[in-house]
Parts: C-alpha cells; sequence; structure tokens
C-alpha cells in the first residue's frame, strides 16, 4: 500500500505541473503544436491529477489515519 501511495502522489504532481503548464502557455503551445492537441493534454492531465490525488486521499483517509 506504500508504493501505491507514492507512487498516486507523484502521479498527482506529475500531472498537475503538465495541466498547469498546459493551461497558462497554452496560446503559446497552440502555435507551435496543433490546437486540439494541447487541449487534450490538458484535460488528460487535469483528470489523471484529479483520479491519482482522490487515491492518494483515500489512502490518508482509509489506512492512515
Amino acid at each position: 500500500m506504500d508504493t501505491l501511495f507514492r507512487l498516486s502522489g507523484i502521479l498527482a504532481l506529475a500531472s498537475l505541473v503538465v495541466a498547469a503548464t498546459t493551461g497558462l502557455f497554452g496560446a503559446a503551445l497552440r502555435r507551435r503544436f496543433p490546437g486540439p492537441w494541447v487541449l487534450r493534454v490538458h484535460r488528460t492531465a487535469g483528470i489523471a491529477a484529479l483520479v491519482s490525488a482522490l487515491v492518494h486521499g483515500g489512502i490518508v483517509h482509509l489506512y492512515y489515519r
């Protein structure tokens, strides 16, 4: 369970950084890459951050309290 806890935390942070970067620099990235691709990466990273953060929080709530 400890490994899943660590991996979900790392995945949550990494995907949050990707989502924030594509959101903040989306206009500049759309000039270099196709627009739908940037939006798809942003949406996928945001959903991955949400799901992995929920798993991470669920482990804290169920096992580490």
